[in-house]
């Protein structure tokens, strides 16, 4: 397969499947958006606070040198980055945090366990929004 395809995930596109995104934490999930989300709660928050509602773009990278990385969303209307923290990986968010200081990017962490609090989420984006 690798030397046909270059990986197991180009072989399954070429046969005209769908490839999982799955990094071990969470369950594959499509949004209203019809992109496939890496958890449910990814999927949730997007149908529920971004779509119809803002214009976003999905995953986008880090700046250089710091590309390995990729945001959740970034709100355009907004100029605004948003990280979902799962708590699975609470290194990873604080690493994230001090680059985004370091990079001086607006970004906002949401715990999974706000979301499902639609008055102060909201009100959370509006903040770090304006």
């Amino acid at each position: 397969l690798r030397r046909y395809f270059g990986s197991f995930n180009n072989a399954i596109i070429a046969a005209g499947l769908e490839p999982t995104i799955q990094n071990g934490y969470g369950t594959d999930t499509y949004g209203k958006d019809m992109h496939l989300y890496r958890s449910k709660s990814e999927a949730y928050f997007s149908d529920t606070y971004l779509f119809n509602t803002y214009e976003y773009i999905i995953e986008p990278k880090y700046e250089t040198p710091y590309g390995y990385w990729s945001y959740d969303w970034y709100i355009i209307d907004l100029s605004l980055y948003i990280e979902l923290d799962g708590g699975i990986r609470p290194y990873r968010i604080e690493e994230k945090i001090k680059l985004n200081n370091l990079l001086n990017k607006r970004c906002l962490v949401l715990k999974t366990s706000e979301i499902y609090n639609y008055e102060v989420t909201c009100s959370r984006i509006k903040e770090y929004g304006s």
